[in-house]
């Protein structure tokens, strides 16, 4: 049977307020939001995609300017008619949005709206589902009890949603998906690429979004493109992000110059830092003597990276009196004491007990994840 050929994308986040950074810094990273969405486009074009499916969070919210809706108007109007469908999410949804309701759309772009809709295009053999958010919440299941209506066409659905039991962004669970009949559910609502998953003849995926706005967003962003056949797909993550957020450990334990301190943390960088925003986490054993002032790591380092920031509260002062008798102490001398004697397998573990428990007793965050 004839496939179909789409490029996937969702939460844009257009005219985000980027709070976390300076006022400069922000106006052009969200001019950069903008221009992502046109490239995105042209690579729509480029690869004469039949559909490009957009499955919510175009806009952060409500305030979105006027030059944001003119030039994805005319992103649209330059795909030559490729159809371009949108299910709003719970950041752009319908309620008070006059974006989506008032302004004058190109023809080839289409918004589903806040009940289950399908869109017939024969001549590709296909049927496309989909429902936007009326509200910021939406509770109830979107895909409960859905059943595709023509089991001999490619049907595709459009959706924002969390495949989480109990969310409040329209909850699907894996059953509903196997259950649909679908041959492609396109999600939109988790930042991070899922992968592309199958249960029973249903494929489904969130391409994650186009570009990172914070370090809850590290990594490669792109979008999702390839083939949908009847019952299987031939889908790619596409890398389109123009600067990616990344987060660096560096271990500074026994190192006593600053110019040790910024080497270690270069050894971090990428051949692409200076286009990247970086978070630094200093970790680590430490003399009191030596007191590190993050601002002088800072100007250091500051031309090897887009946007930098260094954060030393994961260092511990080693300098402390052996015969306090604190249970903060208590533990440092019995860690120490058992580091000193431990081979090197049993030192990292040791190393990593002794800081773990260290945050604990300090109150802080303990984290298990690769870098931490």
């Amino acid at each position: 049977m004839k496939s179909i050929k789409i490029l996937h994308c969702a939460d844009f986040h257009l005219d985000a307020p980027l709070v976390n950074l300076d006022k400069n810094k922000a106006a052009i990273r969200r001019e950069e939001l903008i221009e992502g969405f046109g490239r995105i486009l042209f690579l729509a074009k480029d690869e004469n995609v039949d559909f490009v499916f957009i499955s919510g969070d175009l806009f952060d919210g409500r305030r979105v300017g006027s030059h944001t809706i003119d030039f994805i108007k005319k992103s649209i109007e330059e795909l030559d008619g490729i159809p371009v469908i949108l299910a709003a999410g719970n950041h752009d949804c319908l309620l008070g949005n006059v974006h989506y309701s008032q302004t004058k759309w190109p023809s080839n772009f289409y918004i589903f709206t806040g009940s289950m809709e399908r869109i017939d295009f024969p001549e590709k053999n296909c049927c496309i589902y989909g429902r936007s958010f009326n509200n910021p919440y939406a509770e109830e299941g979107y895909l409960r009890d859905f059943k595709v209506e023509d089991d001999d066409r490619i049907n595709i659905m459009v959706m924002h949603g969390d495949i989480l039991k109990n969310s409040k962004y329209n909850p699907i669970t894996i059953e509903e998906i196997g259950d649909s009949g679908l041959d492609y559910l396109a999600l939109g609502h988790i930042h991070k690429f899922s992968g592309i998953q199958k249960v029973k003849s249903t494929s489904w995926a969130y391409p994650g979004t186009p570009e990172g706005i914070g370090f809850d967003e590290t990594g490669e962003k792109g979008v999702i493109i390839g083939e949908i056949f009847k019952n299987h797909v031939q889908l790619d993550f596409k890398k389109t992000c123009k600067r990616q957020y990344r987060q660096v450990v560096a271990d500074i334990t026994d190192l006593t110059t600053y110019d040790e301190i910024v080497n270690k943390i270069s050894e971090s960088f990428d051949d692409e830092s200076q286009n990247n925003f970086y978070r630094v986490l200093l970790n680590g054993f430490i003399s009191g003597d030596f007191i590190i002032n993050t601002e002088v790591l800072w100007h250091k380092l500051k031309e090897d990276t887009y946007d930098l920031k260094i954060y030393n509260d994961r260092l511990f002062d080693m300098s402390g009196q052996e015969d306090e008798n604190t249970l903060v102490q208590v533990f440092m001398n019995h860690i120490k004491s058992e580091i000193e004697k431990s081979d090197d397998n049993e030192r990292d573990i040791l190393n990593r007990a002794f800081m773990l428990g260290l945050y604990a007793m300090k109150g802080q965050e303990i984290g298990f994840d690769e870098d931490t």
